[in-house]
């Protein structure tokens, strides 16, 4: 064999041994996910619940490329999806989402949770961690559960809701004849009613359009939330109510979490909890922001609203909905706690 042929023989030898090196020594693609949940919400995607969603895509993606999940999650905010009603009729369907949602929207499966809406349920947002430590919570997660739904996070303090519209508002009687946009609960409907006010539910991405045209006159949300959806552009007041402190829930398929794996369902627990951890660090800051952002913007800021005559007012919608020892079974439940 000629020196020449030989030394071909062993080039292409070294070439091939390279190149397996190269390939072992190579970090490998993630594996493609098992299964992607849809995580769908009426948020936008800056908002505290939208930058917590997006965290939990780009975390949810780190963990697979570790290992220690083999799932996706995929995020639609804005309403993309359909309205949360419509999101959770899928969710009774056994369909791989995920919803943002309320109490207010859940109570149809567990219907002591309405009383989470009442308005002036709690003093402060200080005092609702205990609520999530008490028997009664664990119960209506439970009652969910059995109704097919498989609450991932129920521990989100999306903050005090207040009433953003054309006049200002200080007494029951200044909302008198006033429209004011609520969800689509009949709760909410009749507390805007005490309150003073016409409650008009619909869609959040309807509200700003409906303003405009003269259907409704403002609005109830955190204050984040009027900022997010440039109410400062067609309403001049925001009156500091703090009719209801919302708490927000992570929710999805019961049906479709016990078919996942031991690993995928602890991984969708723990960082769904971390999700809310995340959301209840920003979200306070993110709130003041807002505020400080509407003074900026001219929005004229009533803070001398008479809460008592509201919560006089309001008191009421207890009796209605037959809350009234529920209200007190909590609240012994908290002290309990604390």
């Amino acid at each position: 064999m000629s020196k020449k042929l030989v030394g071909t023989i062993l080039a292409v030898a070294l070439s091939l041994a390279s190149t397996v090196c190269l390939a072992d020594s190579a970090p490998s693609a993630p594996s493609a996910p098992s299964t992607t949940i849809r995580f769908a919400m009426s948020n936008s995607a800056t908002t505290p619940h939208g930058r917590t969603a997006t965290k939990w895509v780009e975390d949810t993606e780190a963990a697979r490329e570790k290992g220690e999940t083999s799932l996706a999650i995929a995020f639609y905010p804005n309403g993309q999806l359909g309205s949360v009603s419509e999101l959770l009729e899928q969710v009774q369907m056994g369909e791989t989402i995920a919803v943002a949602t309320d109490a207010g929207a859940l109570k149809a499966w567990a219907p002591e949770l309405g009383i989470l809406e009442c308005p002036y349920m709690f003093e402060s947002t200080e005092e609702i961690p205990a609520l999530f430590e008490t028997p009664w919570f664990k119960e209506q997660c439970d009652l969910l559960e059995q109704n097919g739904i498989k609450v991932l996070s129920a521990e989100m303090i999306y903050g005090s809701r207040h009433i953003m519209c054309k006049v200002p508002v200080c007494t029951p009687s200044d909302l008198k004849g006033v429209k004011i946009r609520v969800p689509n609960s009949d709760l909410s409907i009749s507390m805007m009613e005490a309150m003073g006010g016409v409650g008009t539910p619909m869609s959040l991405s309807e509200v700003y359009a409906s303003i405009q045209q003269g259907v409704i006159d403002g609005m109830e949300n955190p204050i984040a939330t009027h900022l997010d959806n440039s109410m400062w552009e067609v309403c001049n007041y925001l009156s500091l109510t703090g009719h209801q402190i919302t708490i927000s829930w992570y929710v999805m398929s019961a049906d479709v979490f016990n078919s996942l794996s031991d690993q995928d369902q602890n991984y969708l627990m723990t960082s769904a909890k971390a999700g809310a951890d995340f959301f209840n660090s920003i979200n306070g800051e993110a709130n003041d922001e807002a505020l400080q952002a509407m003074r900026d913007k001219g929005v004229t800021i009533v803070d001398d609203v008479d809460i008592a005559a509201f919560k006089e007012a309001t008191a009421s919608v207890y009796e209605k909905f037959n809350y009234t020892d529920v209200r007190n079974e909590i609240y012994e439940q908290m002290a309990a706690v604390k």
